[in-house]
């Protein structure tokens, strides 16, 4: 059960950065993109979530013996969102960490991501305060 329970977060964990790929060029979030063509990034996030919603739907046919309970599947699909949305998060500040930070004091929440990392607005928010 632990090996199907690890395939399982692995897919989720994989379809969920795609999917935050995808949304953050749609609304041209720069700051959270891993690849700055956006061409090149809808094409590497359509390609891994359809890989990852194949082998959801083929499954039972590559995992014919095991199973993993509801309740198990709910913990580990929360858990496996929450790491890829964090892993999202530290990676595209870690690339884009050059990326000018002018312009991002006007905008708050996730809008601020169009000109900002993660981490730079979190340091930036955190200068404020202190001051």
């Amino acid at each position: 059960m632990l090996i199907l329970a690890f395939k399982y977060s692995i897919l989720v964990f994989l379809a969920v950065c795609a999917i935050l790929q995808l949304a953050a060029v749609h609304n041209n979030l720069r700051g959270l993109q891993f690849v700055k063509n956006r061409g090149l990034a809808i094409s590497i996030s359509l390609v891994v979530l359809t890989g990852t919603i194949a082998v959801f739907f083929t499954w039972n046919y590559i995992n014919a013996v095991g199973v993993i309970e509801g309740s198990q599947q709910a913990e580990f699909f929360a858990i496996s969102g929450t790491l890829a949305l964090l892993f999202s998060l530290l990676v595209s500040s870690l690339i884009n960490r050059s990326m000018p930070t002018q312009g991002t004091s006007a905008k708050s929440g996730l809008q601020a991501l169009e000109n900002a990392t993660f981490l730079q607005l979190l340091r930036n928010n955190w200068v404020k305060q202190s001051k």
